[in-house]
């Protein structure tokens, strides 16, 4: 006898979804006809893989039955049917073996017990609950998968693409394409299923299940995959954006920046650095993906004199660099719209000199809580805001100016 032969315990991935209830009776009970009988509660935490025990090859009858009430672990009684439940299906020749999804899985050995239900029309009304289940589950995807992520986002998906990545962007669109899609597939199942049974026709309970076992394992192991590797890319962003291996502190910085700095704000002035939130303040972080080859985060706090003048405050800058024009202009505009939705209580529109007086594509100014400056030009896409301590203060269109010009 082979190793597989002795072993007392498998776990296989179902062929089909929990609702399909045809397919999934029918499996189990060809199961049991090679000598692997489903254990008891054998889904974890009814869903993926089942656990069969080997046994004596037999003649087992699964039923699904529509649970009136959810199946969690968390749940009344633990998931299961009440006992009186339990009780009259065991009088009838049934016993409870497990549950997944919206349905209990009852199982029988004695051919001749009667069928649970015997009436289609009666097992119709009992479906309606999972068919309620599915719809609102359905309701459930759509709202978590596609507008929950635009009002988190605020409607800056490019933005949020852009900071993210492709890989990150593409594989959260495909998987929350896959779950309406799989969510929409159930309730039209279900919907199919409850009217043939309203119809007076009965449920098939020896159903060809091994045509389609291929594809659809393929598909719940892939669906699997790709929520474990959104995760590990989830994971790598988070750690990322935690030790910031790019930051530079900028007192050690000999390149070249492609905008503006304090500095530039008064030309041959001398600057003084001011760390007011060390490790933070006067640093420049690097960063590039295949959307934006470059993205620059800057922060400069401190003091330039010259020329009879002092500027004392403060400058943090958000540039990106991205592959076409028109992703710049649309970043830009989103910045603006986070902005004002963050800080709707500071915000206020500022009078700022004309995109073609700057020599830019896009421009736009505001108090976000500071003074802020949104510009694009080309390829090209910067947000700075400005904060002064000293009066009286660079007025707006000399500052703006100046950032404008370094774009070039």
């Amino acid at each position: 006898m082979s190793n597989h032969q002795k072993s007392k315990r498998i776990y296989r991935l179902p062929p089909c979804p929990a609702y399909d209830v045809e397919t999934m009776e029918s499996w189990l009970g060809a199961m049991a006809e090679q000598g692997w009988v489903l254990e008891q509660d054998g889904f974890l935490f009814g869903f993926g893989f089942a656990a069969f025990r080997r046994q004596t090859p037999q003649q087992l009858r699964y039923r699904l039955e529509a649970a009136s009430k959810g199946t969690g672990m968390f749940s009344e009684n633990g998931g299961q049917p009440n006992p009186e439940a339990q009780e009259l299906a065991l009088a009838l020749g049934w016993k409870y073996a497990a549950s997944r999804g919206d349905f209990y899985i009852f199982v029988s050995d004695q051919p001749g017990a009667p069928e649970l239900n015997t009436d289609p029309a009666v097992q119709a009304i009992a479906l309606k609950k999972a068919r309620s289940n599915a719809r609102t589950s359905l309701f459930a995807a759509l709202f978590w998968a596609a507008l929950w992520p635009l009002l988190r986002l605020r409607g800056a998906f490019w933005l949020t693409a852009v900071n993210v990545g492709l890989p990150m962007t593409l594989l959260s669109l495909g998987l929350i394409v896959w779950s309406l899609a799989w969510s929409l597939r159930r309730a039209i199942h279900l919907g199919k299923l409850t009217r043939r049974l309203s119809r007076g026709l009965p449920l098939e309970h020896k159903k060809d299940w091994r045509s389609q076992a291929a594809r659809r394992r393929a598909e719940s192991l892939s669906y699997c995959a790709l929520w474990v590797l959104w995760l590990c890319l989830f994971l790598r962003l988070w750690a990322l954006d935690l030790e910031e291996p790019g930051k530079v502190d900028l007192r050690e910085y000999q390149g070249e920046l492609p905008f503006a700095s304090m500095e530039s704000l008064i030309p041959g002035g001398q600057f003084s650095y001011d760390d007011f939130v060390a490790g933070r303040t006067n640093t420049v972080s690097f960063r590039s993906n295949w959307l934006a080859p470059q993205m620059i985060s800057f922060w400069q706090t401190g003091k330039v004199q010259g020329e009879g003048r002092v500027i004392d405050g403060g400058i943090r800058v958000e540039y990106y660099r991205v592959r076409w024009p028109w992703l710049a202009r649309r970043m830009a505009e989103e910045y603006k719209k986070i902005d004002k939705v963050r800080n709707r209580k500071y915000y206020q529109e500022l009078d700022c000199p004309s995109a073609q007086d700057l020599g830019v594509d896009y421009a736009s100014a505001y108090t976000s809580v500071f003074p802020t400056l949104i510009l694009a030009k080309g390829d090209a896409m910067l947000r700075v805001y400005f904060y002064q301590t000293q009066d009286p203060a660079l007025p707006l269109e000399e500052w703006a100016a100046v950032f404008a010009a370094s774009l070039d």
